[in-house]
């Protein structure tokens, strides 16, 4: 049946689906002086409700619009960890049906604001002599991505907790050694959850000679679209943002001997960019990787697999530190003047 229960029973029960919950929310709300209305929700690749025969099956959740300071919200009750103003990504652009007072339009909702899909990250780097590495790490994941972890936390043994961490410093640390790990907002009902992870890694870096390569992580990936041509267009739903800055503290006895040049890459989907920045005995590289909802035609196909095969080279770069001249400086001079 699609009769939903009533309020009190939800109320009362503490449990409902989601048109019990958005009926609840709507009345309680009421209570308080604010006016919703109930909208009918359809996935964006359903298609679109308007161009299709009535059919109550076409809509597959119900959600609310709050009327509130000459504005209008759309609000999921049953979407546990979103704030106001907040929704999972999967409902960017949703078809709705929204039953009003007098009638009933179709409406959209927004796309979901970059700032709540960004995981931001930064980490201090102290490089030692054998390609070895202190990591300072701090970690921000998204929302859609904390409140997931939170649901998934609450209801995992403990033994399967420590299993995670196990997992997680095997993957970190390569052979070496967790120093320190904490995971703040995890008692939090709204907002991301931030990690911080201090571990000793035994072979971060190769080591050639008398040199230290320092690669950056591949920031963003292209598919490898493997077709001389391609048929569909290229869509990309959602915006995110992925933004890392790297602090590679040099050892004593090296110097930076080369860094890459700056780059700022973009297409109609993905915007990359890295800075480099050297001082003294530090670099600084500040990555950041943005997509965009955008839809691409078949006939730019080719602009796509150029864009893919400039941002690997991009991508396959080094950060060069060299040993420095043992010669005294006096030995210098005499070979000079030989």
């Amino acid at each position: 049946t699609v009769e939903p229960h009533p309020t009190n029973e939800v109320f009362k029960d503490r449990y409902g689906d989601c048109r019990g919950l958005s009926l609840l929310a709507g009345s309680m709300l009421q209570l308080a002086g604010i006016s919703s209305r109930i909208c009918l929700f359809a996935n964006e690749f359903g298609g679109d409700p308007q161009n299709g025969l009535p059919n109550p099956s076409v809509f597959e959740h119900v959600i609310l619009e709050i009327l509130m300071d000459g504005g209008h919200y759309f609000v999921d009750p049953q979407a546990k960890g979103f704030d106001f103003g907040q929704w999972p990504i999967a409902y960017d652009n949703a078809h709705l049906f929204v039953i009003e007072d007098q009638g009933y339009r179709f409406d959209n909702m927004p796309v979901s604001k970059e700032e709540d899909n960004a995981i931001v990250s930064a980490s201090d780097i102290t490089v030692n002599p054998d390609g070895s590495a202190v990591f300072d790490v701090r970690v921000r994941m998204s929302l859609e991505g904390s409140q997931a972890f939170r649901e998934t936390w609450a209801s995992t043994t403990d033994k399967n907790k420590d299993k995670f961490f196990e997992r997680l410093e095997a993957s970190f640390t390569q052979g070496g050694t967790m120093i320190k790990r904490e995971v703040k907002g995890l008692e939090n009902r709204y907002g991301p959850v931030n990690f911080s992870l201090k571990y000793i890694a035994p072979n971060a870096y190769p080591v050639a000679n008398d040199m230290i390569l320092l690669k950056e992580a591949d920031q963003s990936d292209v598919s490898d679209f493997a077709g001389q041509k391609r048929v569909y267009p290229i869509f990309v739903a959602s915006n995110t943002l992925v933004k890392n800055t790297n602090t590679y503290h040099v050892p004593e006895g090296y110097q930076v001997n080369f860094v890459p040049k700056d780059y700022q890459m973009g297409i109609d989907f993905m915007d990359v960019s890295a800075d480099y920045r050297k001082d003294g005995q530090t670099v600084v590289v500040n990555t950041l990787t943005r997509m965009k909802r955008a839809r691409v035609s078949p006939q730019r196909y080719g602009e796509v697999k150029a864009f893919r095969n400039e941002l690997y080279k991009k991508n396959d770069q080094y950060i060069v530190l060299k040993a420095k001249s043992q010669v005294s400086p006096q030995a210098k001079d005499w070979v000079k003047k030989q």
